[in-house]
């Protein structure tokens, strides 16, 4: 099943329009992140630095 979000994200007095997409299968939770725009952004999937 995908489901797909349409929201914002504020970068001071401007914002960001955020397209997420989202795949929902049975078995292990787990994801992955596609087009990162930073390399701290991926440090999230661990949990932190």
């Amino acid at each position: 099943m995908v489901a797909r979000v349409k929201t914002v994200a504020f970068l001071g007095i401007d914002t960001l329009n955020i397209h997420l997409q989202v795949h929902i299968a049975i078995g292990l939770p787990r994801f992955s992140l596609v087009g990162l725009p930073n390399k701290l952004v991926g440090l999230s999937r661990y949990g932190g630095l």
